[in-house]
């Protein structure tokens, strides 16, 4: 059950992080053309890749360590990702 909420979970993950890169910077927003210099693709590729390794790290922790580890590796990944360092 596990490695289908994660398969899901990258799945979505992806379908998400593809459909900003495919906008290349612009969006349609209540009629009105919409566009973003704060984030570039490179960024938005590498939070990609970033997001993907730790949701299989998280995954081989469940398997071998069990849930617990799971969980601490999870809430690592969020606290890093959130915050922007390793300090929680």
């Amino acid at each position: 059950m596990f490695k289908k909420i994660i398969a899901t979970t990258i799945m979505t993950t992806a379908f998400a992080f593809t459909s900003v890169s495919n906008a290349k910077g612009t969006s349609e927003a209540f009629g009105k053309n919409v566009v973003n210099v704060n984030i570039t693709e490179e960024e938005v590729q590498a939070a990609q890749e970033a997001w993907g390794k730790a949701l299989i790290q998280i995954s081989k922790d469940f398997d071998s360590k069990g849930l617990k580890k799971a969980t601490e590796t999870a809430n690592a990944v969020l606290s890093t990702t959130i915050h922007g360092d390793e300090n929680g």
